[in-house]
């Protein structure tokens, strides 16, 4: 489903829950739009937490959501864990935050993501409307067979927002 920056923000104002992937080629402003958001999300009494990948992780299982959290809930101490059950003992973790105020999670330069993160993270997404919880992911395209698809995986799930940014003008 295509969208703007402004449902994000007002899902933001409305402590409505919602997940997006913000895409786009380098330099299209993606981190900035993220940035924003977070600003607001924090503006309006949001918990945010934010973590930026880059490819020195991206083969290090659950190091993206591991960065999402300081410090790391005890739940992804099991890298051996069934995909699925740490799922939704993420999805537990993050319902028990947002009972206390709203959480907003950014993941930046998703394509870098590890896989069992970017698997976890689907999971969430599925799950955004049942709490005011904002998860919001910017990636590029992928470069190569071995760059995960994150706008297809991500695009192919209900009710998940997609952002697509252009190249800026030189």
């Amino acid at each position: 489903m295509s969208t703007s920056p402004a449902r994000l923000f007002a899902a933001i104002v409305s402590h409505e829950g919602a997940a997006a992937v913000i895409h786009g080629p380098s330099g299209a402003g993606k981190s900035a739009v993220l940035a924003n958001l977070e600003r607001r999300a924090a503006a309006a009494g949001w918990r945010t937490h934010r973590a930026s990948r880059d490819a020195t992780e991206r083969y290090v299982p659950y190091a993206a959501v591991r960065a999402l959290f300081d410090p790391a809930p005890a739940l992804l101490d099991v890298a051996t864990r069934p995909i699925a059950e740490t799922a939704l003992s993420l999805y537990w973790h993050c319902a028990g935050l947002a009972r206390q105020r709203p959480i907003a999670l950014f993941v930046d330069d998703a394509q870098w993501a590890d896989r069992a993160s970017l698997k976890v993270l689907a999971q969430l997404a599925r799950r955004t409307r049942n709490l005011p919880l904002l998860l919001v992911l910017a990636t590029r395209p992928p470069e190569d067979d071995a760059d995960p698809d994150v706008p297809a995986v991500f695009g192919a799930l209900p009710g998940v927002e997609s952002v697509c940014l252009q190249a800026r003008a030189a």
